[in-house]
């Protein structure tokens, strides 16, 4: 029988405001991903943030940590998906949901509108953005 996933302790909405103080510190690895469009701009944005995307396992802090601190020592899958709600956001990915599809592990689907009845979702996570198109809104 299937189980819900175990949810973060963090509330959603909480991971989406955390996004906003690593803006300045994603903004200069995203500027050219502007040019590109749906699921083009979801890989440039994951290629872009490649170099500082650093998965550190061993953190047990329950708050998200800083960009300094994720600079400096790493972060868990949380704080990634963070940095990449950062950068959609302020590409104006209208819909950015975080997901923890199994216990203990969380990941962000994006989604923007690209014609009347058409809509690009993207599932983001660690290293990866897989994009559909879809007709209608899903969510």
């Amino acid at each position: 029988m299937f189980r819900e996933p175990i949810a973060y302790s963090i509330a959603k909405g909480e991971l989406l405001s955390a996004s906003k103080q690593y803006d300045e510190f994603v903004f200069p690895y995203i500027v050219n991903c502007s040019a590109s469009q749906n699921d083009e701009q979801a890989r440039c944005v994951v290629d872009s943030l490649r170099s500082i995307m650093k998965y550190n396992g061993t953190i047990k802090s329950l708050a998200i940590l800083s960009p300094e601190k994720y600079l400096e020592r790493g972060g868990t899958c949380r704080e990634i998906a963070v940095v990449y709600a950062s950068a959609f956001r302020m590409l104006n990915w209208i819909k950015i949901e975080f997901r923890s599809p199994v216990p203990k592990h969380i990941s962000i689907t994006i989604a923007r509108e690209i014609t009347n009845d058409t809509w690009m979702y993207c599932d983001v996570e660690l290293n990866r953005a897989l994009c559909t198109k879809v007709k209608n809104d899903l969510w």
